[in-house]
């Protein structure tokens, strides 16, 4: 389940307790994790996914890598959950571009991303309950 702070995205419930829950982040560390499918929306109204892959520590930026195509993406542009992979509901604010930067060999492109809520100072939370209709 998606868990929101403030106007974003910041984890996602991976434990559940009686009386507690475990949230994973999406600036964790760890590399086996299950990521989140992404979507950049780009001001000609087409949709580039991707999947966050990672947390730049200095910067505060999460990482969108494996994007779909090549499409032009602004500094600015929002970032939402894709709903790909059944997950994440679509549509849930991650974060606006900060930049495009290629990888070392020019092939690929990452996007870097300022989280729309902050992933350090978290006191509330609201965690994304699906349902089905008629449920």
């Amino acid at each position: 389940m998606p868990v929101m702070a403030g106007s974003g995205l910041i984890g996602r419930v991976v434990e559940v307790n009686r009386t507690n829950a475990k949230v994973e982040m999406l600036s964790t560390a760890n590399k086996s994790s299950d990521r989140i499918a992404a979507a950049v929306e780009t001001k000609g109204d087409k949709e580039v996914n991707g999947i966050i892959t990672g947390y730049d520590e200095k910067s505060g930026d999460l990482i969108l890598g494996e994007l779909n195509t090549d499409t032009d993406i602004k500094k600015g542009d929002d970032v939402v959950t894709s709903g790909l992979g059944g997950m994440t509901p679509k549509g849930l604010l991650i974060g606006k571009v900060a930049s495009v930067k290629k990888d070392d060999y020019g092939l690929a492109n990452s996007v870097y991303l300022t989280p729309a809520a902050s992933l350090n100072d978290v006191t509330v939370v609201t965690v994304i309950s699906r349902t089905i209709a008629g449920d």
